[in-house]
């Protein structure tokens, strides 16, 4: 009875002393938000570039999450775009000042759930600041190439709109390491640029991809006769379109890379009613189309990314639904030991990246639209799982009205995940890039990958 009548007293207490307490502002000014989790998901990850000097310097631009920075090799992750646009397309690092940065906002990978972007961005100390330098309008990037003789000379690609027409599309160019800019490939209102390369050997040599596409509320079309594969042997000044073993148009988006060791071989997947990978030996002038896989030529519009080993120009790259690779210059892929195993257990494959090191044919960084991972060995990969940071775009959040209070966050492109460990009924929740706590649980139910 005493026990009753003592808790009783202390409830009264309470109610009686916050009856006569106002509400203000003030009340919650130090609260603060806390990591809810979880720990073992990521989002897309679109951009990645690194330093070529060291080889452990590397910037990871993501769909939702800003920009990262490590300086070890992956071992641990900084971000840098906190206070800017979150979603970025492209990024470049000079590599004659690998102080200077440039990085393009707004992904390219044109889903429904596509984040638009906000034009070019520079930092000239590391990443640490950053100058907003145009192309505001643009509202997708898709790719950045800096000349490497002369790395005031930048090409931005940019697919432009993917909702509405207009003409804020196409390739641009700046000679001042983007001060100014002027537009030097535009085909029409609905077709922008996807891509872009540059012959090392001659800056002068550039290669191009158009792509026309359109998202509705209830259709996408990836295609039309404004799509197509572009050279220029001046600069940009001047354009010829290449066709010669192409499909006939309309067909959609062109993913290629050209061999930097040897810049007359380049390989392109094109998008079509019948999509195939095609290989060229004469700097485009003509193509042939090669058996492939169905990782090869799956989804273009999305899976966007093909890439050659800068010393190797036999060993081809390839991240789609899993990770393929080729050691004779694209003619036949297989899979990377392990890596479709790894992927299918741990994560959702879902592939937009691969940088190789210059410096090495042996090691380079894979990235994922669920996380970073270092293969020291191109035989025997070895992943660095810990490289899991949460950089993905939540859905919806479902707080249940249990005690402790259970979070369920539905995270793009396709899973969720729950946590117990909230202790307070009254909370935040916040869309964050910081890495996640470790205290959170995977569900067996995932959202639809739309």
């Amino acid at each position: 009875m005493r026990k009753i009548f003592f808790f009783a007293a202390i409830i009264f207490f309470v109610v009686n002393a916050f009856s006569q307490t106002k509400i203000s502002s003030s009340t919650f000014g130090k609260m603060e938000a806390r990591w809810l989790g979880p720990g073992t998901m990521s989002g897309r990850i679109t951009a990645i570039d690194g330093v070529n000097g060291d080889g452990k310097t590397i910037y990871v631009g993501t769909a939702g999450g800003g920009i990262w920075k490590t300086t070890n090799g992956g071992a641990s992750f900084k971000p840098l775009f906190d206070k800017y646009c979150m979603s970025i397309g492209a990024i470049a690092v000079d590599q004659k000042n690998p102080k200077v940065i440039y990085a393009g906002a707004g992904e390219s990978n044109m889903r429904n759930t596509v984040s638009i972007g906000d034009g070019m961005y520079k930092s000239t100390d590391g990443g640490e600041n950053w100058t907003k330098i145009g192309l505001d309008s643009t509202e997708h990037i898709a790719k950045i190439a800096i000349d490497p003789s002369n790395p005031n000379t930048i090409y931005v690609a940019s697919p432009g709109p993917l909702w509405s027409d207009g003409t804020q599309r196409g390739l641009f160019k700046s000679t001042d390491g983007g001060q100014t800019w002027k537009k030097i490939l535009y085909i029409n209102e609905k077709a922008g640029c996807a891509d872009i390369a540059i012959d090392p050997s001659n800056p002068e040599i550039i290669y191009a991809s158009t792509w026309e596409f359109r998202r509705l509320p209830y259709s996408f079309n990836s295609g039309g006769n404004g799509s197509g594969m572009y050279k220029s042997l001046d600069g940009g000044k001047t354009w010829k379109e290449l066709t010669n073993g192409l499909p006939k148009k309309p067909f959609g988006r062109i993913a290629f890379t050209l061999a930097p060791s040897a810049p007359n071989n380049l390989v392109a997947i094109v998008e079509s009613n019948e999509t195939g990978l095609f290989i060229s030996s004469d700097g485009g002038e003509t193509w042939k189309q090669q058996s492939a896989t169905a990782n090869i030529v799956a989804r273009p519009f999305y899976f966007s990314t093909i890439a050659i080993d800068p010393k190797d120009p036999k060993r081809v790259y390839r991240p789609a639904f899993t990770f393929s690779y080729s050691n004779d210059g694209g003619y036949s892929f297989a899979d990377a030991n392990n890596v479709a195993s790894v992927f299918q257990t741990n994560i959702l494959p879902r592939s937009s990246c691969v940088i190789a090191a210059p410096y090495s044919a042996q090691s380079f960084t894979y990235i994922s639209a669920h996380g970073i991972f270092t293969f020291a060995d191109i035989n025997h990969i070895f992943v660095a799982g810990s490289n899991s940071y949460r950089t993905n775009a939540s859905a919806k959040v479902l707080i249940r009205n249990t005690f402790p209070v259970i979070a369920t966050i539905g995270s793009l492109p396709n899973t969720s995940a729950s946590t117990p460990e909230v202790e307070c009924v009254l909370m935040f929740v916040i869309t964050s890039n910081r890495p996640a706590a470790a205290t959170a649980k995977r569900t067996d139910k995932s959202v639809l990958d739309l």
